[in-house]
């Protein structure tokens, strides 16, 4: 709500809003269906990375292979992720949860733009999630050897790092990815949203997709400043490090598990 909201707000006076005119559930507009489809995600970008890292980089840890492996993590979890999210935000636009917004927004999707709308936000997810997720892992596990003391070797550490090693270093990787992905997540929100439909070509090939994100941030930074991208910082980090500290030390250590039992 804040990357689409056309007033120039504040994250406390936007969340005052709502709930006076809507009730508390409204700011789990939109929760529904993202959440049923985060276990997809991580298991997605996992175990590609995972794939990429072992087949093509023979696991090597050395900075470039562990960016390149999440870099393709990343673009290949886009698929997935570009149609849960146009439908989500559609969702907060009608303000419901239901099951049956979430096929009132398909339908809606389908007749604007056939079944390739639902990807008609790939382009910036992938930009945002490709590089994203490389900087994530990469921020990762460079910090684990900063703070283990192992900064100039590209292999594993002869002890495994303790909790706070890992629970730092996953909170530094989730400002990471969103150093990188705000600014391009509020331009897809934005496409998502349907402002600017009357400004995109249909999502009709691969050009016309990353012509219509270059175009609305060129229009988005012409009408509001640079900074505008940014406004949703306070969520994003207060979304992004809770979770990626929770998701990078639970796996971390049911991957050292798993190694300790083969």
């Amino acid at each position: 709500r804040v990357q689409i909201s056309q007033s120039p707000q504040s994250l406390l006076q936007l969340i005052n809003k709502i709930t006076l005119e809507k009730g508390y559930l409204a700011l789990y507009d939109g929760f529904l269906l993202p959440f049923c489809a985060q276990s997809v995600y991580k298991a997605v970008i996992f175990s590609t990375n995972t794939f990429s890292s072992t087949y093509i980089f023979n696991n090597r840890k050395d900075p470039a292979s562990t960016f390149t492996s999440g870099l393709i993590a990343g673009i290949v979890n886009s698929s997935l992720v570009a149609p849960v999210e146009i439908i989500r935000t559609r969702q907060i636009i009608l303000s419901s949860n239901s099951v049956k917004s979430i096929l009132e927004c398909v339908r809606g999707i389908v007749n604007e733009s056939g079944i390739l709308g639902f990807w008609r936000t790939f382009a910036p997810t992938a930009l945002r999630d490709g590089p994203g997720i490389g900087f994530y892992l990469l921020s990762f596990n460079f910090s684990k050897k900063i703070l283990g003391g192992h900064i100039n070797s590209d292999s594993d550490p002869p002890s495994p790092p303790s909790f706070i090693n890992r629970l730092v270093s996953a909170s530094i990787a989730g400002i990471a990815f969103w150093i990188w992905a705000l600014p391009i997540d509020t331009v897809k929100t934005v496409i998502e949203s349907g402002q600017y439909n009357h400004l995109l070509s249909k999502p009709a090939s691969f050009t016309s997709l990353w012509y219509n994100q270059l175009r609305i941030t060129k229009l988005m930074i012409a009408e509001n400043g640079i900074f505008h991208l940014y406004r949703a910082w306070p969520v994003a980090l207060g979304r992004g490090v809770p979770s990626a500290a929770v998701t990078l030390v639970t796996y971390d250590y049911v991957v050292d598990y798993l190694v300790s039992k083969r």
